[in-house]
């Protein structure tokens, strides 16, 4: 992994819990100043699916990795980690059904599968990996069947008819998917060695855009865009040595997505347990919370990581491929 880009997984999973954290402390403990600032922490999400888009493509293009294989990791890198936790708080609320935020709905089909249907999953956050495994799959079809940039491209299509003709919300047609393609879009230029200075200041440019125009979620998509011209120069920066990650940033990357997956309930949990000061929970809410996520990263996600599941040897490569057909996906 590049360690600039395990550094953005850090911030923007604390970018995430910040969120998620003022949204418990106005909730329990009242309004406090800078909560409006913390709100937008949700964009970490969008810097998520931008990186999606790249390390998929980074990953799997050119390595020669049979469709097994590719599906075995997904499911042992997703589905593993996500799985204990989302099946306790569904059977939590299954018993406690008052524990559920203002009646939330959820359904066990979404809860299980992280299947891309507009039912809610019990954890909250899991809506983002019914995004991600719909990604997984549209672009392991595509790629393990030679066509991936008609499907990419059909697919795209589809989020832009949605868009034109304001088709129902779904998480198919939902425009937040884009930023995959943006992330693919930045392994592509960044394999060519394409990423000069002036994206730096473009992408901020471009987040600003996003701030003047009210800064409103459904246009969200725009800061997908920020993140993805801003990622390419850092990886180039990276690269010749301009600068050098932390080890502890590069730590909290590896632990990101166990930080996201249990530090909702157990923000939750301390929201409703200490109430006294708004600046005091948010920080408690924060902490706890991001410390939550690190244990359950060493006890649970790393040894599940590990685990030595059967693999499928890997069989021809791309470069094979394109021997045998010459119309298909080239990268170089």
């Amino acid at each position: 992994m590049i360690q600039s880009l395990q550094a953005g997984r850090a911030l923007a999973s604390l970018a995430v819990v910040a969120h998620h954290a003022q949204a418990a402390v106005q909730a329990f403990a009242g309004p406090f100043a800078g909560a409006s600032v913390f709100h937008l922490g949700y964009l970490g999400v969008d810097f998520f699916f931008v990186l999606s888009g790249f390390i998929i493509f980074h990953a799997t293009v050119g390595k020669g990795r049979t469709a097994a294989h590719y599906a075995k990791g997904r499911f042992q890198r997703v589905y593993l980690p996500y799985l204990p936790v989302g099946i306790g708080i569904a059977l939590l609320y299954t018993i406690l059904p008052q524990l559920s935020a203002a009646s939330r709905d959820w359904a066990w089909l979404p809860t299980l599968t992280l299947a891309p249907v507009n039912q809610s999953t019990a954890l909250s956050v899991a809506w983002t990996l019914k995004h991600e495994i719909l990604f997984y799959t549209i672009f392991g079809l595509g790629y393990f069947s030679r066509r991936l940039p008609q499907v990419l491209g059909t697919w795209c299509a589809a989020m832009l008819v949605g868009l034109l003709f304001e088709l129902p919300p779904s998480v198919v047609l939902a425009p937040i998917n884009l930023e995959f393609f943006m992330g693919i879009a930045v392994a592509v230029l960044a394999g060519r060695g394409w990423a000069p200075n002036w994206l730096l200041p473009a992408g901020a440019a471009v987040f600003a855009l996003w701030l003047g125009l009210g800064a409103k979620l459904g246009l969200s998509p725009i800061t997908g865009l920020a993140f993805a011209m801003m990622i390419l120069p850092i990886i180039r920066h990276e690269r010749t040595g301009s600068f050098r990650v932390p080890s502890w940033l590069t730590f909290l990357g590896a632990a990101s997505y166990a930080i996201y997956l249990v530090h909702t309930p157990v923000i939750s949990l301390v929201a409703r347990l200490y109430t006294a000061n708004p600046y005091g929970l948010f920080a408690l809410a924060v902490l706890i919370g991001t410390t939550a996520g690190i244990v359950y990263y060493w006890v649970v996600e790393r040894p599940l990581l590990r685990l030595k599941l059967p693999a499928p040897p890997y069989k021809v490569s791309l470069r094979q491929w394109l021997e045998k057909d010459p119309g298909g996906f080239r990268v170089d």
